[in-house]
């Protein structure tokens, strides 16, 4: 039987034993934690430092300074540490910005703050990070496409700032964002067009090449044949107070008719049909555009080219005053002012057109889209003037980019529905084939309530995220400076 002194002797060695044991167990034990924590940190800083070389070398494409680059930089990392991570100090982050290399690099060393292991003397781990950005596209050829029908003089919805006010300072800021310093090193590498649309587009000085006519022109229409003239009301002392014509008639009661040139002077275009209708093919014999005439209905029964022949000396805007039983279709008289701006880095030549949209009539949101197409489609190149022409489809260093925004349904166009289906259908097939070209697509529905349009829009989308519905003044705002944002990071190579 033990003697009570040679337990207390074993229990005091087993009491040694286990404090020593304590010790490893505890070091492991805060090695695994702090470890963890370390790991953890690690992935925060790495992330924060790719995020700042990114801003840096976005900074880098408009033109900064090294040194607002350097500062972009280090305030970016240290408010995404602060923001992300516990217990790690840092070092100021060196920035290197080579010359003629269109890169950011950056590095820091930085220190996780242990929890167990200070216990052990051991009260920090270091990181050690590194990152860089460049571009390798060097440039970018942009169409923003504006929806500039007459909803868009509506308010948005439960204010009072009417929808083309928004939209104008939306894409001024976004062309602050996108274009380079004027007399930067940059300058030029971005360039920006401009299609407004409503039911037709005005292409100004571009009209003859791509309807192969004069913007003085005529269409034609028909008259009645007049035989005289007989006395429809009389004054008190039996003279004539009204002459109304007398017309010939025909055996089967129906007026005679003469065809008759009217005289036009627009630039405003609608839709091409044939085969070309959903191709960037330049324009061309058999892939001509429609010029905006009105239309006269040779066909129509007699009735409604009375009505026709009435209506075209009764109005001079279009349908808005002429109702649609007629042989006359006045819709393509009336064309907005506001011209398409073909590739360019003048910010004025951009601003100048952007505060002069003018919003008018219906919305023919698939030839915006196409417009859009053709501004930057490099076979259209002879078209547009000396220095708007596009960067080829194939040039590695090249991005091509379609902002398009409307704020209504796609309710009108010129050629065969039953042929090219409607505005939905044919923005579809539009989208679809500039996007097989490469060409990325963001899209903006505006306080609009509709599902087809936020169907379509999405689907045409290069990617969910470039898809926005924004319901309010701000929010057009905010979405025009992050597709701003994002179109700089399709430069990036990190």
């Amino acid at each position: 039987m033990p003697r009570a002194r040679d337990l207390r002797n074993e229990s005091g060695q087993m009491a040694v034993i286990t404090a020593l044991m304590l010790i490893p167990i505890m070091a492991i034990t805060g090695l695994a934690v702090d470890l963890h924590l370390t790991v953890n940190s690690k992935e925060k800083v790495q992330f924060a430092m790719d995020a700042a070389v990114i801003a840096g070398a976005r900074d880098l494409q408009v033109g900064k300074t090294d040194e607002e680059i350097t500062t972009t930089v280090r305030s970016y990392f240290a408010q995404m540490i602060s923001d992300e991570t516990h217990g790690v100090s840092c070092d100021e982050v060196d920035v290197v910005i080579p010359a003629d290399q269109d890169e950011v690099r950056a590095s820091a060393d930085c220190r996780q703050a242990t929890v167990l292991l200070a216990a052990v003397q051991r009260e920090e781990i270091p990181i050690a990070v590194d990152a860089s950005a460049t571009y390798g596209i060097n440039k970018l050829d942009i169409a923003f496409v504006f929806d500039v029908s007459g909803s868009m003089t509506d308010d948005v919805t439960g204010t009072s700032d009417e929808k083309l006010d928004v939209l104008k300072t939306a894409a001024l800021n976004a062309l602050d964002e996108l274009l380079p310093p004027a007399g930067s090193a940059l300058e030029g590498e971005v360039r920006i067009a401009i299609a407004p649309y409503d039911h037709t587009i005005n292409v100004g000085p571009y009209f003859n090449a791509m309807t192969d006519e004069q913007p003085d022109r005529t269409w034609r229409s028909q008259t009645r044949v007049q035989t005289g003239t007989v006395c429809g009301r009389y004054w008190s002392d039996g003279s004539c107070r009204r002459w109304d014509p007398v017309y010939q008639m025909e055996p089967n009661g129906d007026h005679t008719w003469v065809d008759v040139d009217n005289d036009i002077d627009n630039t405003c275009i609608y839709e091409r049909d044939g085969a070309q209708a959903f191709t960037d093919a330049a324009p061309g014999a058999g892939s001509w555009f429609g010029s905006a005439d009105p239309h006269w209905f040779v066909d129509a029964d007699d009735d409604q080219k009375v009505r026709g022949d009435d209506g075209i000396t009764s109005s001079n805007t279009g349908s808005f005053r002429i109702r649609n039983d007629t042989a006359l279709n006045m819709t393509y008289d009336d064309c907005s002012p506001s011209e398409v701006v073909p590739l360019t880095y003048n910010k004025s030549t951009l601003t100048t057109a952007i505060n002069g949209l003018t919003a008018n009539f219906a919305t023919n949101g698939s030839l915006g889209f196409a417009m859009g197409w053709y501004l930057i489609s490099p076979g259209w190149s002879y078209v547009w003037p000396v220095g708007s022409e596009p960067h080829g489809y194939t040039d590695p260093n090249v991005r091509k980019v379609i902002i398009m925004m409307t704020d209504g349904a796609f309710n009108t166009w010129r050629t065969d529905a039953g042929t090219y289906g409607n505005g939905w259908d044919r923005m579809t097939t539009l989208c679809n084939a500039a996007k097989t070209e490469g060409v990325f697509v963001y899209t903006i529905v505006f306080d609009l309530n509709n599902t087809t349009a936020e169907t379509v829009l999405r689907n045409c989308a290069t990617e969910p995220s470039y898809f926005h519905t924004p319901n309010s003044a701000s929010d057009l705002v905010d979405t025009y400076a992050d597709i701003a944002a994002s179109i700089s990071d399709l430069r990036l190579n990190q």
